[in-house]
């Protein structure tokens, strides 16, 4: 039983330091770990950059950019209007991207 508490972590009875467990950080948006579905709108095979829309139940559809190793299969090509599922993933404070892009078939 820790007597005392500090970010560094828990002094015991015995005067050791109990490591604290690592922090997570989570997002508010637990929706983002969803699997996604959409349509490629652009892909530039020389760069390995594109875009997608997703369908949403909105007015209008989301926009996600993905690079090449983000396609699951591994070919690193896709074709534009390819019909796709994805989950979105944080690449940065406040920047998100599709990542596990993969081909499924038409609607």
């Amino acid at each position: 039983m820790p007597l005392t508490s500090s970010p560094a972590g828990d002094l015991t009875d015995d005067g050791r330091i109990d490591e604290p467990a690592p922090m997570t950080r989570m997002t508010n948006d637990d929706a983002a770990f969803e699997t996604r579905h959409g349509t490629v709108t652009s892909y530039e095979s020389a760069r390995g950059l594109g875009t997608l829309s997703a369908r949403g139940s909105g007015a209008s559809d989301q926009r996600y950019a993905f690079h090449c190793t983000a396609i699951a299969d591994g070919s690193r090509e896709i074709a534009e209007g390819a019909h796709v599922s994805f989950r979105v993933g944080a690449v940065g404070p406040g920047t998100w991207e599709a990542i596990d892009v993969r081909p499924v078939e038409s609607p």
